[in-house]
């Protein structure tokens, strides 16, 4: 079954999605049943990575995490100056139930109350996004642990503490938890002392990581049906859908969404800024009856091949989950992996999927 199949039965059956049990009521701080004796280093500052960082402190842990870039979140990157409300560039859905955020945060004491509109089979921020739900509810008990601008060039698992190495200083850890895109690792823009297994490499290498793609246009006025949205493509080579951005929210603007993913992203990449523009409006104009060219106003492009430390979208839909649990499986149960495409194999891809992947991480290493 793949992942889409998998998600659209458990909407249909009304069931619970399985990986939600993994923290619901569970307290972990301190609850070892001996001190854990060993440092942690997290690598990568999306979900995954913030994730882990979080569980840790919760057990009682601090561990340093390193970030290639200035800034934290990866993929659930947004725009605040485009339209008058926060734009997500990336991560835009919440493909689960809304309880799920008090899962994340795992913390009794959070009254955690946010604004969604249903999406189906999904839900959408209101006024919100994913980036600004971990700024709120993860990121302030972490972030005096988060090093910026900490490229990761290599590293060495040889001897008994793993020495990381980045562009100014070396790191030592007795357990690293790697949260960074698999495209890096795909690319081999860390390279690894010893080799990283074969099994595991030849995951790594095989694994369909879809390009990805996203723009949004904005016009002067509204020619579409409100909260439309249409699916273009959605087969093995890719997705591409268009869709009423400004859905559920209280905007004085018209923007249409545009996300490929694949080899429907393909078709944006390489153009000029201009070209870029004629192609979405052309796209557009197909739809609409030539109203986009019209009443075009202005538009913002994501295109996140061009993200040096992140370099695609995300693992294709249809990749088999029992590699995807593989690809999660730890390197001498010191390197852990973590991530969208690094999961349990139930589901993957996903926010609340990566920084589960982050919690199974992190029971793994404190026990």
């Amino acid at each position: 079954m793949k992942r889409k199949e998998f998600l659209k039965a458990c909407s249909l059956f009304g069931l619970s999605l399985p990986f939600q049990k993994l923290i619901v009521a569970e307290k972990f701080i301190n609850e070892s049943a001996t001190p854990f004796k060993g440092k942690v280093l997290v690598i990568g500052a999306g979900a995954a990575g913030l994730a882990a960082t979080y569980y840790l402190k919760q057990r009682g842990i601090t561990a340093d995490l390193i970030e290639a870039s200035d800034a934290i979140g990866g993929r659930m990157k947004v725009d605040r100056n485009f339209t008058d409300f926060p734009l997500p560039l990336g991560a835009e859905w919440l493909e689960s139930k809304p309880t799920v955020f008090d899962t994340l945060v795992n913390d009794e004491e959070e009254k955690i109350a946010l604004q969604l509109v249903a999406d189906e089979p999904d839900y959408k921020f209101i006024n919100y996004s994913w980036l600004q739900f971990f700024e709120d509810y993860i990121l302030p008990s972490i972030h005096s642990q988060i090093t910026f601008q900490q490229q990761v060039k290599s590293i060495d698992y040889s001897e008994a503490k793993i020495k990381v190495n980045t562009q100014d200083r070396i790191w030592e850890a007795d357990y690293l938890i790697l949260a960074v895109p698999l495209k890096v690792l795909q690319a081999n823009m860390i390279q690894f002392k010893p080799l990283l297994p074969s099994k595991k490499r030849r995951l790594i290498q095989e694994a369909k990581i879809w390009d990805g793609f996203k723009a949004f246009v904005k016009f002067s006025k509204g020619f579409y049906e409100k909260d439309f949205e249409f699916k273009l493509q959605d087969d093995q080579s890719g997705q591409k859908f268009i869709y009423d951005a400004t859905k559920g929210q209280n905007s004085k603007d018209f923007i249409i969404g545009v996300l490929a993913m694949g080899k429907a992203a393909k078709a944006y990449q390489g153009l000029s800024e201009d070209g870029l523009l004629q192609k979405l409006l052309t796209d557009l104009d197909k739809k609409f009856d030539q109203q986009a060219s019209q009443h075009y106003s202005a538009h913002l492009v994501q295109d996140w091949q061009k993200e040096p430390f992140i370099q695609s979208g995300y693992l294709s839909d249809h990749a088999d989950w029992r590699k995807v649990k593989q690809l999660q499986a730890s390197v001498d149960d010191r390197i852990f992996f973590a991530g969208g495409a690094f999961t349990d194999g139930e589901d993957w891809v996903s926010v609340h999927t990566a920084a589960f992947s982050a919690k199974q991480a992190v029971d793994a290493i404190v026990g």
